[in-house]
């Protein structure tokens, strides 16, 4: 794979995109089309699409759905539309190719009250129109069953994951099928009705937006079924559509089915987990949180199993890392915001409880920026920690840092989101030792990384996300465990003492309180180095150097 790809690579980028932040004040000018009103915002300078969503407190994602050209980015003196949209209504872009009908059919409403809503469509549909969908059109879903690929595929995925057989309990596997439900925003009444024209149609893979990733880590997972059959565990999957809907998860609980599963995973919102996991509380399923960060749940839900580590985990593994860093001078950066300032509040025990002393500073106001450079140390490694995830903040202290970066040793510790600015210099990245604390990392040279990849693209015809990885990684790991432990799981984890990791993800669960569940403790510390490649660092080490560990 290329090194830029390295760059802009992230698993939860899905969820999270900021850009600049200097907007213009809000535009007077509005015009009607078609019945939805919209203001006329000319773009300017450097400003950002996340700026633009904060001043007419407008999604981001609506912004895109009328204007499709900004795909690409914002182009300075154009003029978008900044829709006016009504919360009784959901909204729908018309595609190439999309009729009244398929519209009606993709929402499960009458082609009449589509009409009765947006009454221009009398004069035909053209693509690009915004349809107005009534909200309180509902359909209920029932599972959805695929096909599972029990081919004999060539080149088999290594294992990354070695087991010791170290039972718990009179657990022995005799090789019975395992029922496992799969819970995804599959969205397959959108993708069944997604259509396809001109020459290169047969050739085209088309997803509909909100599900393209979802279907690539459901393809991650059948084939980490594929491996899981050959080493002798036998499961049999369950796959349901949760459309990102509370209500649906909640009538997916309620199935007769649910209650013969022998594990969960999903689903990925943190709503959407809540409610599920209301909903069968009693019935001893493990439920595994593939995507959810907030850890809430872990503590109140003993079968809870929660992969990616809360900011507090993250927080304390890195200040563990940053205190075996020789001759440091650590500064703590902020910005201001009030989710900085409740996080602080953990920064500062993590480091104390890590036996780091800290200096701290403010970035609230860009006079303080000025004010670094008295806090840095000659002859020491200057340790630059911040939680700050507003661009404006991180480029001021990035572009503070390379003014003295020839003067002072300086590694700056922050977070993944980084790489979705729009303004991060490539330069950054190799002069400023910026490393992040993640718990996903995947090592393109690797023999079984390399296999995987092989593998899914032979089958599925393009390369694999990290979404692809993350599904393969969490079925592998929880089948192994399945069939070490059996299905009450939970109360085994405490043997699992050694760290393991897979294509792409770490696996180390640790209990938050006796009475609740399981939280991922397997946090990589990755460093860019100066040909802008990500390298894990060697967070076991006693004693590391600004770099960690040998490159």
């Amino acid at each position: 794979m290329k090194k830029i790809k390295k760059i802009y690579s992230t698993v939860l980028l899905l969820l999270f995109v900021f850009t600049s932040a200097f907007a213009q004040e809000k535009s007077i000018d509005k015009v009607t089309i078609n019945g939805i009103s919209y203001y006329l915002h000319k773009v300017g300078k450097k400003e950002s699409l996340y700026a633009i969503s904060k001043v007419y407190d407008v999604d981001i994602e609506d912004i895109k759905l009328v204007n499709p050209s900004i795909s690409t980015g914002l182009e300075k003196g154009k003029t978008i539309k900044i829709p006016v949209f009504d919360s009784n209504y959901k909204y729908h872009a018309v595609e190439k190719g999309q009729t009244l009908f398929s519209i009606a059919k993709l929402y499960d409403v009458s082609t009449e009250i589509l009409t009765e809503n947006n009454s221009f469509v009398s004069d035909g549909l053209a693509e690009g129109d915004i349809l107005k969908i009534p909200r309180t059109a509902k359909k209920q879903h029932a599972e959805v069953v695929f096909e599972q690929d029990n081919n004999d595929n060539p080149g088999d995925v290594k294992s990354v994951i070695d087991f010791v057989d170290n039972p718990c309990g009179n657990f022995n596997y005799g090789g019975q099928v395992f029922k496992v439900a799969l819970l995804l925003p599959l969205f397959t009444e959108e993708n069944k009705y997604m259509s396809f024209t001109g020459e290169s149609a047969a050739k085209t893979i088309k997803y509909y937006q909100n599900s393209k990733l979802f279907i690539e880590y459901y393809e991650g997972t059948l084939l980490a079924l594929d491996s899981l059959r050959k080493l002798g565990v036998s499961i049999d999957l369950h796959v349901f559509d949760t459309r990102n809907s509370v209500q649906t998860v909640k009538d997916i609980a309620n199935m007769p089915i649910i209650s013969e599963m022998d594990l969960i995973i999903g689903p990925v919102y943190s709503a959407e987990i809540k409610a599920f996991a209301q909903e069968i509380a009693g019935k001893n399923i493990n439920l595994i949180s593939p995507l959810e960060s907030k850890d809430s749940l872990v503590f109140s839900l003993p079968n809870v199993f929660q992969v990616n580590s809360s900011d507090d985990i993250r927080i304390k593994k890195t200040a563990e890392y940053i205190s075996k860093i020789d001759n440091k001078n650590i500064v703590i950066v902020h910005g201001g915001t009030k989710t900085e300032l409740r996080m602080l509040e953990s920064v500062r025990a993590q480091f104390a409880a890590a036996n780091c002393s800290f200096q701290e500073i403010s970035f609230k106001k860009s006079s303080e920026v000025y004010k670094l450079q008295s806090l840095l140390v000659k002859d020491k490694t200057n340790v630059i920690f911040t939680l700050s995830v507003e661009e404006v903040v991180v480029t001021n202290l990035l572009n503070r840092l390379m003014t003295v970066v020839d003067r002072y040793l300086v590694a700056v510790f922050g977070s993944r989101r980084w790489e979705t600015f729009s303004n991060m210099d490539f330069q950054y990245y190799g002069n400023l030792n910026i490393h992040y604390h993640t718990n996903t990392y995947s090592d393109d040279d690797a023999v079984e990384v390399i296999d995987f990849a092989n593998k899914f693209e032979s089958i599925y015809n393009y390369e694999p996300s990290e979404y692809a990885m993350h599904g393969f990684d969490i079925t592998f790991y929880f089948g192994q465990i399945l069939k070490k432990y059996g299905k009450n799981f939970n109360s085994c984890m405490e043997k699992e003492k050694i760290e393991i990791e897979g294509l792409h993800t770490g696996f180390y669960f640790e209990k938050n309180l006796p009475s609740g569940g399981y939280e991922n403790n397997s946090v990589y510390i990755i460093r860019y180095n100066e040909d802008f490649y990500l390298k894990k660092m060697d967070s076991h080490r006693s004693m590391i150097s600004i770099f960690g560990t040998e490159e």
